[in-house]
């Protein structure tokens, strides 16, 4: 959801003619000497949308492979559009869980808030413009079965998780995948938003067993007028 500010920011600058394109937070930590000095090789890009994040891994690691997965069809039509010509880039068309099948899917009319799972009223409060929402069926893979027909990975590997509140099931079916990664961001809910999600300090308690610690926060999500947070994006690095 934070993404919908920077884009109409981005757009505002191109308009004024006054104002430089801010670069997101998140995209300012990513570029960031430390992360810079990691030489990321390959980015798996968990809850791609239209590929927000995929461009911007593009521009801050110029030189990986990016793999997205998103299941809306319409969505992943504009993926692959906005990733054309890349070379280096690779798009599926499904969610991703703990095992392989076909899925009832909440897709939103604000298609970032779209997920695996049931919106909460905390959500359609805080952000009335993601009320609307229809449900549809979208297949489900484990990321372990995706990769395993990839050719190998090139470390480091970078995974980002982008599900609104499906981040346990999809590192439930990805514990291959998991162990040979070298970072992996979450977006993380400090308030519950879906139903069944796991919060903040549960997610991180599951990562640190898995044998990571948090390197940086990324970004925050706030409730609109007491800005209270409601998400964090958090990068951990394999300790």
């Amino acid at each position: 959801m934070r993404e919908t500010y920077w884009r109409a920011r981005r757009l505002a600058g191109r308009v004024l003619r006054a104002l430089p394109e801010p670069k997101p937070p998140m995209e300012i930590e990513l570029g960031r000497p430390w992360m810079q000095a990691q030489g990321v090789r390959t980015v798996i890009d968990v809850g791609a949308n239209d590929g927000h994040f995929a461009r911007m891994a593009r521009r801050v690691f110029p030189a990986c492979r990016i793999l997205s997965f998103e299941p809306i069809a319409a969505v992943y039509a504009k993926l692959r559009e906005n990733m054309r010509g890349d070379p280096r880039f690779e798009a599926f068309q499904c969610a991703l869980g703990d095992a392989e099948g076909v899925a009832t899917f909440h897709e939103n009319d604000f298609s970032p808030s779209s997920s695996l799972l049931a919106m909460k009223d905390t959500h359609k409060e805080a952000f009335p413009f993601t009320a609307q929402e229809h449900i549809t069926q979208v297949p489900v893979r484990r990321l372990d079965d995706v990769l395993s027909a990839q050719a190998n990975l090139e470390a480091p590997i970078f995974l980002k998780l982008d599900v609104q509140g499906y981040e346990a099931h999809v590192l439930a079916g990805a514990p291959q995948t998991l162990a040979r990664c070298q970072f992996v961001m979450a977006e993380l809910s400090i308030e519950s938003l879906y139903e069944g999600e796991l919060l903040a300090h549960e997610m991180i308690a599951r990562l640190v067993a898995s044998g990571y610690r948090i390197a940086a926060v990324a970004d925050c999500l706030r409730r609109p007028g007491d800005m209270r947070p409601l998400q964090i994006d958090v990068i951990f690095v394999r300790a």
